[in-house]
């Protein structure tokens, strides 16, 4: 009697760290196929020279250290005033570097005073 045909692959043991068989289980409900056939998938994806992406590891840091730079820019109280032309003087007031159209005490064009 000749086997099944999925008995004649290639099998393999995996020991899953623990969580990850939740997940797979999870994924493959999402995309409505097997755990067996979503592991495939996956590791399919991963071999397609189109998906695969080569970063070392100073590229890496790099990149985070970027990311990190400019988040801190961005929350910065100053932020909105460096596309202005703005700067800030010793007392915090943001006056103009060189468009002498903007207001004497640092506000913009625009800006409502409060009364």
């Amino acid at each position: 009697m000749t086997k099944p045909p999925s008995k004649q692959l290639d099998q393999f043991v995996v020991r899953l760290p623990d969580g990850m068989r939740d997940q797979i289980k999870y994924a493959a409900e999402l995309n409505n196929r097997s755990m067996n056939a979503e592991i495939v998938a996956r590791l399919e994806g991963s071999f397609d020279p189109r998906s695969i992406k080569v970063f070392d590891a100073r590229s890496i840091y790099e990149a985070r250290r970027a990311v990190k730079d400019i988040a801190e820019m961005v929350a910065s109280p100053s932020f909105k005033w460096v596309l202005s032309g703005l700067s800030p003087d010793p007392d915090g007031r943001y006056l103009p570097n060189s468009d002498e159209s903007l207001h004497g005490d640092g506000s913009l064009p625009g800006d409502e005073k409060e009364n």
